[in-house]
């Protein structure tokens, strides 16, 4: 049983005391519902969306905590050996079949295993009948046929045990560390969700087929299937599939799950970057059943939302002596629907004290005089711009996906019209006493948490007892409305109108560009897929190589000071509340050789967006105490990244004394002032003259360049923005390395290459991604299948078009035995395409596949306003990178092989091997 106190019975019985909605959730009635007469179930939802994908999800309900102890890390070994063969699919056969459709394993084919659950996901284009025949085949042979011969299990538990090593980082990780606390006894712990180490090498096929015939029963499984399709044609294929499907799973007889612990926990590492303090209450459970659920569960995120507004004002009303102060509703288990609100800050290695204080006696104010009306007034409003985002037609992807979840937590999924309508209703009804009496008795006796990266800086549990109770003791004073309210009007306080001096038409993408009088260059793409969606990216060449190397720290932290500051007389948390008020997003950055912003918005809100650039961009706003918390973060995590000796020998390797390359001075960062912030701003955003504005999405084109004119037009000019010129030193040398830093039984092999040379162009971006692709199949295909020796080899190459070279990277995660074998089979597989290059069929194979990625990716405006823009900044040909058919066809394996030379065989390289530590 969980646990459930006279808290938790007080909770219910609050909530319950709110206004009666007991009628039944109706289903979703989109969904089709079937079974067939062995007792297996499937879900059809058919919707016309701009994807053009079909999901097919397989659920066999059953997971790790169903094995018996022979068994443990069978259910997650028998998910990859579905992908090893099967009755209709020998082999790797599924992974051909999906390449030769342009497809990816991996990203169109996977799957994942839970406690309570496996789930195979596919995803395929529309309207191809033969595929989808296909895949509904191989799924029925996933229910009833998977091939478990010896050998191949055998070998499969070489790549579990691959993933294993993969995973060993996460036991550093603080929110694993609560989960094992959390967990510890119950069965539902992190290690034993693919086994331990022992228990995948002792697994067998007898086993894995014991597991597989007790749980893989028509009675414990259901197929989930969305999309633009044809219901009646993919009725009668599942029939014809899955109806001679036999036998029955048993009743489970699974452990009780865990029960909330609310003892305090202390946590260190030197993974920890940052100091956290969290104070965590018990929420009661919600099954989403009837309308007063729904209502219920409003009520949690609505206060959740309150708490966490509080607290980031209230930090900025005592002058911002905490890094950030949030709250969320968090899950302390793997399993269940125990949750929490999470309150939390991140504060100073030396603040814990303080920090105790100063929660305890923000809650204190909660449970004493509750929220304002002002709070409350912007909070609804808040969420009525939220409620606004619903409307939006989700892609098959969001529906498959949140259909499932609420199936797994044994929830009613509804219909989103009437999830509109709900939310609107609670909105409607609820009232500030029912917050204020919903948050004053949930906060009540919060299990604390506190990570640090230094352990001697951690306190105690009971030290943070005997704080709070402290701090509980002394008197607080209510807030006033004045502190909450902002009259935030950006459009009205702009001025001014450029001149259009330019303009040029691209019908066959339906592309207008418009140069401006003060050198911004501008690019309209109207395009109504997503209904009131507008995308837009502003940004020029230049970023932090555009600088002298000393103001690098300034450059790395500009962007998060200043979001942090807020906007003109308003904070940063008035600041986001308007923009999340306006369904607009503004999120600005320097890298290397680019700086901008980047940001979506509604059609209804275009002004207040444009008007938010302008003020992103002027502002030269810099709080002083933000300022020396993000200083002190910045400087805790250079200092612990210099720890990290795997990349300071690559990066030393590579680019030797490249200051651009190189850690930033710790010295720097310590004598950084806001008026470095200052320079670099002027220097970065001083001058519109060589922007680029990308707007893509449903807007009406001539009010959107009066609007543009309006608040850009009239920026100042100045001079012109340009990538740094001289090029930047990157090594031509080969070389080797061997260290002994990894822990446990885990070794780690990184090849990184380097080329100074390349000429960005269209085509080689699209080379580029091709050798990835390749890359990453052929690792697959002998480190991971033929040898066994890893999980998720890894492969990807960046032309690094804003800079002078080019990068790749290939990295591999193995047992300390296997990694030198792994060693010889990358170097095998790289020198065979030195000296031979790419072989023929693979290279149109691989083409397949990136043309189907990139067409599907120009289907979705955000993702093309992206590419587009980026064209645009460097100076492409408009609209060369949506002929998708045009640059694929013109690779061939002349320049491929060419490519791969440059970017790899004449590269300058570091081979690194980490081994386990001795010690």
């Amino acid at each position: 049983m969980r646990l459930c106190h006279s808290l938790c019975f007080a909770l219910i019985a609050l909530l319950y005391s709110l206004p009666t909605l007991a009628t039944p959730l109706q289903p979703d009635p989109n969904w089709q519902i079937h079974q067939l007469d062995n007792g297996f179930q499937y879900r059809l939802y058919s919707v016309d969306e701009t994807s053009d994908r079909v999901q097919i999800y397989l659920w066999v309900k059953s997971g790790a905590i169903d094995e018996t102890y022979e068994q443990k890390g069978g259910a997650h070994l028998l998910e990859h050996m579905a992908f090893n063969g099967t009755k209709h699919f020998p082999g790797h056969k599924i992974k051909a079949l999906f390449e030769q459709s342009g497809l990816a394993f991996g990203q169109d084919l996977n799957a994942y295993t839970s406690f309570k659950d496996t789930v195979y996901t596919l995803s395929i284009p529309e309207n191809d009948n033969e595929l989808m025949n296909e895949v509904l085949l191989y799924l029925s042979d996933v229910a009833q046929n998977i091939t478990l011969d010896e050998t191949e299990v055998a070998k499969e538990i070489g790549v579990v045990k691959g993933e294993y090593y993969a995973r060993l980082g996460n036991t550093q990780n603080p929110d694993t560390y609560y989960m094992e606390k959390m967990s510890k006894f119950s069965g539902y712990n992190f290690k034993q969700l693919i086994g331990t180490e022992t228990q995948i090498e002792e697994l067998n096929a007898s086993e894995l087929k014991k597991y597989y015939r007790t749980w893989y029963r028509p009675n414990n499984m259901e197929l989930l299937v969305v999309g633009n399709i044809n219901p009646d044609q993919i009725r009668q294929v599942i029939n014809k599939q899955f109806s001679h499907f036999e036998g029955q799973a048993p009743v489970k007889k699974r452990p009780a799950e865990p029960e909330f612990l609310s003892a305090g926990l202390t946590f260190s590492s030197e993974q920890i970057k940052q100091s956290r303090l969290s104070f965590n209450y018990l929420l009661p459970d919600t099954a989403l059943v009837t309308e007063q659920d729904m209502f219920n569960e409003q009520l949690i995120q609505f206060t959740n939302a309150m708490i966490r507004d509080r607290l980031g004002r209230a930090n900025e009303l005592a002058g911002s002596p905490f890094l950030s102060a949030q709250s969320d509703v968090g899950t302390p288990t793997y399993v269940g629907n125990v949750r929490v609100f999470s309150l939390g800050l991140e504060h100073g290695e030396k603040q814990i004290k303080s920090a105790t204080h100063w929660l305890t006696k923000e809650v204190k104010k909660i449970q004493l005089y509750g929220f304002t009306e002002a709070e409350f007034n912007q909070q609804k409003q808040l969420y009525l711009a939220l409620l606004s985002q619903l409307s939006k037609q989700a892609t098959s992807e969001a529906i498959i996906e949140s259909h499932l979840t609420l199936l797994q937590q044994q929830h009613t999924p509804i219909s989103q019209d009437d999830e509109q309508r709900l939310q609107q209703q609670f909105i409607e009804q609820i009232t500030l006493a029912q917050v204020n009496q919903f948050a004053k008795q949930v906060l009540v006796n919060p299990q604390k948490y506190q990570v640090t990266q230094v352990s001697h800086a951690a306190a105690e549990p009971y030290e943070l007892e005997i704080w709070q109770s402290e701090a509980q003791q002394q008197d607080v004073k209510a807030y006033s409305e004045e502190q909450f309210i902002s009259n935030f009007n950006l459009s009205a306080k702009i001025q001014g109108q450029g001149e259009i001096i330019n303009s040029a038409a691209y019908p066959q993408y339906g592309i207008e560009t418009l140069t401006l009088a003060n050198g911004l260059e501008i690019l309209l793409q109207p395009d109504n897929t997503n209904k009131g969606e507008i995308y837009f990216h502003f940004s020029a060449l230049g970023g932090e190589t555009s600088l002298a190397p000393k103001y690098r720290a300034a450059a790395a932290m500009l962007a998060d000071v200043q979001l942090a500051s807020g906007l003109g007389e308003y904070s940063a948390k008035q600041t986001v509340q308007q923009f999340i008020a306006h369904s607009t997003d503004i999120l600005p950055f320097i890298n290397k050789g680019e700086h901008g912003l980047a940001g979506s918005t509604t059609n209804e809100h275009l002004e207040f967006a444009l008007a938010g650039i302008r003020q992103a961009v002027s502002s030269t706003k810099i709080d002083e105490q933000v300022l020396q918390h993000i200083k002190q973060n910045f400087y805790d995590h250079q200092r612990i990244a210099r720890i990290d000796t795997q990349n300071k020998l690559i990066k030393k390797a590579l680019y030797g004394n490249n200051k651009y390359e190189e850690d930033i001075s710790l010295y720097r960062i310590n004598k950084l002032t806001s008026q470095d912030l200052i320079d670099v701003k002027t220097a970065l955003f001083g001058s519109a003259n060589g922007f680029k504005l990308t707007l893509v999405g449903d807007f009406e084109p001539s009010a959107a360049k009066q609007l543009i004119n309006q608040y850009l037009g009239s920026l100042p000019s100045g001079d012109k923005h340009s990538a740094r010129t001289a090029p930047l030193w990157v090594s031509t040398e080969k070389t080797e390395r061997q260290i002994n830093m990894n822990f446990g039984n885990r070794a780690d092999l990184r090849m990184e290459f380097v080329y100074q040379g390349v000429t960005p162009s269209v085509k080689q971006t699209y080379g580029a991604d091709l050798i990835s692709r390749m890359l990453r199949v052929k690792l697959t295909d002998t480190v991971r299948e033929e040898l066994s020796l890893s999980y998720s080899p890894y492969a990807v190459c960046d032309p690094m078009v804003s800079l002078n070279y080019s990068h790749c990277r290939i990295q591999i995660v193995t047992e300390a035995k296997d990694v030198i074998k792994a060693k010889h089979a990358v170097e095998q597989i790289l020198s065979n395409y030195y000296s031979q290059g790419v072989d023929a069929t693979e290279l149109s194979l691989r083409k397949s596949s990136l043309e189907t990625a990139m067409l599907d990716t120009f289907k979705d405006p955000k993702s093309r306003a992206e590419l587009i823009h980026r064209d645009l900044v460097y100076g492409y040909q408009v609209g060369e990178i949506l002929e998708v058919k045009a640059n694929v066809a013109s690779i061939d394996k002349p320049y491929i092989d060419g490519l791969i030379k440059q970017m790899l065989q004449q590269a300058g390289q570091i081979t690194l091997v980490n081994l386990p530590s001795k010690s």
